[in-house]
């Protein structure tokens, strides 16, 4: 039974070719309107896709949460770098060092960048009323923090796991420079 509704759900994500463009809307109405049409269509396999928006919409926000900081952060290192070595080296050399000491400074900030991301994608979640949505459809507050929580899981080993070898060699080389 499971079987057969979850080849239901893939086959109905599969054959509405545009789902991936609701995702990317603005404001997400279409895709929050094939959510709750699947909801309609297929019980059970419903908690599924709400997930699969909870988890869009937390990855969307993480990218753009941390493509703010990545220019903040270059900014501030780019000045910082160019007021200590504005006699000593050109502009490019001091862009350079900018580049190459910002995964580590990246690095140190994720956690705060995953914390801030949290907490837009809940009150973006609240303020359109989303989250009273799936309360009233009978979903507990707990179960709507899987999704999020899974993808800050995944972005931490995907950070410890191949970020970490980036930072420190770019750390050694940004010492070997500098």
């Amino acid at each position: 039974s499971n079987v057969k509704i979850s080849g239901e759900l893939v086959s109905s994500i599969l054959t509405n070719y545009n789902w991936f463009i609701y995702f990317w809307s603005p404001d997400l109405c279409c895709f929050k309107s094939k959510v709750f049409d699947c909801q309609k269509t297929i019980t059970g396999d419903h908690v599924i896709m709400i997930h699969l928006y909870f988890a869009a919409k937390f990855i969307r926000n993480f990218i753009w949460t941390l493509i703010i900081f990545i220019i903040f952060i270059l900014l501030i290192d780019f000045i910082e770098l160019l007021r200590r070595f504005a006699e000593s080296i050109d502009f490019i050399a001091v862009f350079f060092l900018a580049l190459l000491k910002l995964p580590e400074s990246v690095y140190q900030i994720l956690p705060l960048i995953i914390i801030i991301n949290s907490a837009w994608v809940f009150l973006s979640l609240a303020r359109n009323s989303e989250l009273i949505v799936v309360r009233a459809a009978g979903k507990s507050s707990a179960s709507m923090l899987i999704a999020p929580a899974t993808i800050s899981l995944l972005i931490g080993v995907i950070t410890v796991g191949f970020f970490n070898p980036i930072v420190a060699s770019t750390s050694k080389r940004y010492e070997d420079v500098k």
